[in-house]
């Protein structure tokens, strides 16, 4: 199992664990606190085997103040990066899908009692669909990202080359269009901007990139000598 599965996997254990805790009675959680301070309950045997299971999931969890909150807002914060993804496409699948999970995630806070167990399946469905939904999107994403940094590198790198060309022409450095080596200078210079452009934008290649950008200035000084 990957990481992101087991991510969605506890994201899964604890919607139902905490629903679980926050549906039961007074009573029941009276006598899960009496539990937890050393105290044997009086009748354990009222307690279900899935109640039984969520209780000792959730012991460490519940005993530390403010946990409630804080695991419904793990999970809120986990659907809402689908929404985040989507947000200028709200018709799209993914941003559907996690829209619908927070609506059960809110509904599932303020009111534990009003979350059937048809809804409990439905959230763990939907919350299948919303990993696939998820993982192909920033997939996508991962796809298109060096797809639009070389593009971004290009028009950057075209554009000093053609200011650096304007101002050698244009600008008033005489001197260096008279110099002996000024094609060989202009040539180490054209090199070196695309390369340092392209291995700033371009992790990957910044080994290469700056290492031929070295040759290209260690080529000009040498052309000034």
């Amino acid at each position: 199992m990957s990481e992101v599965d087991k991510m969605f996997a506890r994201i899964k254990s604890r919607f139902l664990n905490r629903l679980s805790i926050d549906q039961m009675s007074p009573a029941k959680l009276k006598k899960l606190n009496e539990m937890w301070q050393g105290r044997k309950p009086k009748r354990w045997d009222d307690f279900t085997k899935e109640e039984q299971k969520a209780l000792a999931k959730e012991q460490a969890q519940l005993q530390r103040e403010g946990k409630r909150d804080e695991e419904w807002d793990s999970i809120r914060k986990f659907l809402q990066r689908g929404i985040d993804i989507k947000s200028d496409d709200p018709n799209s699948e993914l941003f559907r899908t996690a829209k619908e999970l927070l609506d059960i995630v809110d509904r599932a806070q303020k009111e534990p009692l009003s979350v059937s167990k048809y809804e409990q399946q439905k959230f763990c469905t939907g919350l299948d669909r919303y990993k696939v939904l998820l993982k192909a999107e920033l997939n996508r994403q991962l796809k298109e990202k060096p797809v639009k940094r070389t593009i971004v590198a290009i028009l950057i790198s075209l554009i000093l080359i053609v200011l650096f060309g304007l101002f050698v022409h244009l600008g008033p450095v005489t001197w260096f269009r008279n110099h002996a080596h000024t094609y060989g200078i202009q040539g180490s210079i054209i090199c070196l901007i695309p390369c340092l452009i392209f291995g700033f934008l371009k992790p990957r290649w910044r080994k290469w990139c700056w290492g031929t950008a070295a040759i290209a200035l260690l080529v000009g000084l040498l052309s000034l000598l």
